[in-house]
């Protein structure tokens, strides 16, 4: 049984009214109210539908269903009709008791989500971290997963829900007394997960100076590659190859930022040893990432638009193209709607494929939009 409660945020309006009558305001007057609107391309029109222009209103509303999985739905739409409409529903990422409260602040955060396909999505990722040490004698170790969560296992997994970039380090306390960090940023589930990095070293040389050539081998189209060699110094290269010389023997941090012609950005870090350097108590760490099942389509997001005709579109289809991708910019706290339901506000940006819940060939959908979804 679904527990729907689905009400009006009108605030836009009433305020249009109780403000200032003597002048006709443009549609991007805010009058310190935010304005619910989608501006983008559909079927390759361009669109634009805003609470309080034409009748239009932003609705919003959560659902639960059978098996405890919060929605979270905002929906553009006019007080006369269905048609010409978009709504956006994206799901919970956990079950949840019937009628308890949702955890929002977890459940709806700036990330990549995935969308939804009928029978479910594989959307949550299995981690196996593995320590790579050099020499000496580890005797603690500390894993940040970056997500809030650590581990002071030796060689732990770890399950990522949302879809997201984590900023994830095992740091390494050896008997020594040294304590090394090695970290990076995995991108679990967004569309630039594949432009991933590794890294081919060659030294040159056999003491100090040391001269030492870096190759990166990098799957995607970069633009540039920013290089930081952990002595203090920087630089910026076109192509994926550098030769920078280190002064002094030692442990090195090396840094590398590579962005790719959509702007996104994968990162490197290791630790670098240059020739004669004596204490060689290294440490850095490789992954497995293994995909999981999600048949309950938790955190994913289903986009249903109905057209002037009144025929319907979706999101939701097993075709859904792999470049299709939804982002959440920001996440606001909102005024309670009519029903006294607690609202969030979510800025958003999306491309996919909208296919008919009839006959016919799918539509493009792009764009930007601002909703309001309720929550208990």
């Amino acid at each position: 049984m679904r527990i729907i409660k689905r009400v009006t945020l009108f605030a836009f309006i009433v305020t249009l009214f109780v403000t200032c009558k003597k002048e006709q305001l443009p549609p991007s007057t805010t009058l310190n109210q935010p304005i619910f609107s989608f501006n983008g391309s559909i079927a390759s029109y361009n669109m634009t539908l805003q609470a309080g222009v034409n009748n239009y209103y932003m609705y919003s509303s959560f659902s639960q269903d059978s098996s405890g999985v919060y929605s979270f739905t905002g929906a553009l739409k006019s007080t006369s009709t269905n048609q010409n409409s978009l709504q956006i529903t994206i799901n919970d990422y956990k079950t949840s008791l019937t009628n308890a409260a949702a955890n929002i602040n977890t459940s709806l955060v700036p990330a990549f989500y995935s969308y939804g396909k009928p029978g479910g999505n594989t959307t949550s990722y299995s981690v196996k971290f593995l320590p790579l040490l050099g020499s000496g004698t580890p005797s603690s170790y500390l894993w940040n997963f970056g997500d809030g969560t650590t581990s002071d296992s030796i060689s732990p997994t770890h399950v990522y829900t949302h879809p997201s970039n984590y900023h994830t380090s095992l740091a390494v306390q050896f008997l020594s007394a040294l304590n090394n960090v090695d970290s990076n940023v995995y991108k679990m589930g967004t569309p630039d997960a594949s432009n991933s990095i590794t890294l081919i070293q060659v030294v040159n040389g056999g003491g100090p100076p040391t001269n030492m050539k870096f190759t990166a081998a990098y799957n995607g189209t970069s633009t540039n590659f920013f290089w930081d060699f952990g002595d203090g110094n920087q630089t910026i290269t076109a192509g994926d190859t550098v030769v920078h010389k280190y002064t002094l023997p030692g442990m090195y941090r090396l840094a590398l930022r590579v962005t790719d012609i959509n702007g996104n950005i994968s990162t490197f870090n290791e630790n670098i040893v240059t020739t004669s350097y004596s204490d060689s108590s290294d440490v850095n760490y490789g992954t497995l990432i293994a995909p999981q099942a999600n048949p309950l389509s938790l955190s994913n997001v289903t986009i249903t638009y109905t057209d002037g005709g009144g025929n319907v579109y979706t999101s939701n289809n097993s075709l859904q193209s792999s470049s299709s991708w939804f982002k959440i910019i920001s996440v606001t706290d909102y005024q309670n709607n009519q029903n006294n339901d607690k609202t969030k506000m979510l800025n958003i940006q999306f491309n996919c494929l909208l296919y008919p819940l009839t006959v016919g060939s799918p539509i493009p959908a792009s764009g930007t939009a601002i909703i309001a979804v309720a929550y208990k």
